[in-house]
């Protein structure tokens, strides 16, 4: 065991850069062990981990990132961060003590992102009580960065205040973040909680995330020599909150991923709860999102998103996009209580495929940012346009082959003059609503489908209040069956 006070540091918030790195150095040449931070206040720039050397944090000690950009160096890693590791097998970060990133001084807390279209300088904070704040263009790019490591263990510690993402996962194999307290200034922009990015065999378990860009984000990022799939990652017993998603796959997805679970998990207070965007050419297939609260509400300043509890779109990043595929994307036992809609947009030539939605509850509410916000975000990508003005139903299906919404309810605790139907989809390919209990926001049809091939409703209840239970333009080939409408003023209409 190495003790990092035996190599120089003091424990006093006195800089421990040369410390640090000299005892794992030490730890690494003695063929790996553990390298005690006992409790104390030690400022550092960046540290490189070396294969079989656990880094522990003592509980009552605190790491504290620089304020010095020139402190942080990209040592064989693509960017600078705060703790990395390249190439290395059998590292570790465990520990109760705290890895605090410093990241309210690589930011203007007086400044946000001006939220109107067009411009991306910095504007007044009142404009955007809930940021993002304005960044500085030389914060550093990662807390700790993983950059092809193998058997990677992250466990107990608490990380707070990143100024950009907080854990990336690059390229690696076999990883365990277990325990990890990520919290982040929900103000900060990109600081991501826990990004696997083309890695494999990865789980995440236990966590408490909040970050000011997305909790959670698997991706294939494509700036790297690398190919490679992210796979077999897997989520659970976790807490997310974000200003932007909970749990998402993409944007970046320049490679496959593929075989993803998330379970057991509650996102709040977000602005979007679970997502997948895909925009490069990679496929993203074998998603399961089971037993997951989700709860989303609208914020001020220019964040990605409007309070959709689900989100999926499959679009273009460029005109020159060779674009990949969505498929076999599954939601069971999802709750959700949320202040947008959920969405599911795809140009209908090149359709997400076999989606499935089984026991899914959604409550429509209002807050005090929800007037004015019937819009549809898209992105990013400039090809179909970024942001669309449109009436909301509580579901939207756009470009959808082979749909199965299975045990779905709609209720509307609160409904705002551009909300609609319960359920509408348009240009779609096999379509089923089976066990569907709920109405329309309030005049209108409670399920709206146009231009679609086949299409079965069966089983479904309409709630009182219900105006027309079933509107049908432009498909062909619907059967309807065995639905109880006896709450409807009109049935169905078939056009």
């Amino acid at each position: 065991m190495e003790n990092v006070c035996d190599h120089g540091a003091t424990g006093t918030g006195e800089t421990a850069t040369d410390a640090i790195q000299a005892a794992v150095d030490a730890c690494g040449a003695d063929g790996g062990g553990v390298v005690r931070i006992p409790p104390g206040e030690y400022r550092t720039g960046t540290i490189m981990l070396r294969s079989g050397v656990r880094l522990h944090l003592a509980g009552g000690a605190t790491v504290r990132g620089s304020s010095d950009p020139d402190d942080y160096v990209a040592d064989g890693v693509p960017h600078p961060v705060l703790v990395g590791a390249v190439d290395a097998e059998n590292v570790a970060i465990t520990g109760r003590g705290t890895l605090d990133c410093n990241g309210l001084a690589f930011v203007d807390e007086d400044a946000v992102i001006d939220p109107r279209p067009g411009h991306a300088g910095p504007a007044p904070r009142d404009r955007s009580p809930d940021g993002p704040l304005f960044p500085d263009p030389d914060r550093p790019d990662c807390a700790l960065l993983f950059y092809r490591c193998s058997n990677v263990e992250i466990r107990d510690v608490c990380i707070r205040d990143s100024p950009h993402w907080t854990v990336h996962l690059l390229c690696c194999d076999g990883v365990h973040v277990r325990g990890v307290d990520v919290h982040n200034d929900l103000r900060i922009p990109n600081s991501d909680g826990i990004n696997p990015d083309m890695s494999r065999n990865v789980r995440i378990s236990d966590c408490t995330v909040t970050a000011g860009d997305d909790a959670i984000c698997v991706k294939t990022t494509g700036d790297y020599p690398e190919a490679r799939p992210c796979e077999q990652v897997t989520v659970t017993n976790c807490t997310l909150q974000s200003r932007s998603c909970g749990i998402k796959l993409g944007s970046e997805s320049e490679h496959d991923i593929r075989n993803c679970q998330f379970s057991n998990c509650v996102v709040y207070g977000s602005n979007r709860g679970l997502g997948i965007q895909n925009r490069d050419a990679g496929v993203i297939e074998g998603v399961y999102f089971s037993d997951i609260s989700v709860e989303t509400r609208h914020h001020t300043g220019n964040w990605w998103g409007v309070a959709e509890p689900i989100s999926i779109t499959s679009l273009p990043r460029t005109a020159d996009t060779d674009l990949g595929t969505v498929q076999d994307v599954r939601f069971s036992n999802v709750d959700i209580v949320g202040e947008g809609s959920i969405i599911v947009h795809a140009d209908p030539a090149e359709p997400i495929r076999n989606l499935r939605f089984d026991g899914l509850t959604h409550r429509v509410t209002a807050g005090d940012h929800s007037s004015g916000r019937n819009e549809i975000d898209l992105r990013p990508g400039a090809v179909v346009g970024e942001i669309h003005e449109r009436d909301l139903p509580a579901i939207y299906l756009r470009g959808v082959e082979r749909a199965e919404l299975e045990n779905v309810t709609i209720e509307w605790d609160e409904t705002l003059p551009y909300h609609t139907h319960a359920i509408e989809s348009e240009g779609f390919t096999d379509l089923l609503i089976d066990g569907f209990r709920g109405r329309q926001a309030g005049s209108g049809a409670a399920v709206a489908l146009s231009n679609g091939e086949r299409a079965i409703v069966r089983q479904c209840i309409a709630d009182p209040g219900t105006d027309l239970f079933l509107a049908s333009d432009g498909v062909n080939g619907i059967t309807v069956a065995d639905n109880v409408t006896d709450a409807a003023a009109t049935a169905v209409e078939i056009d």
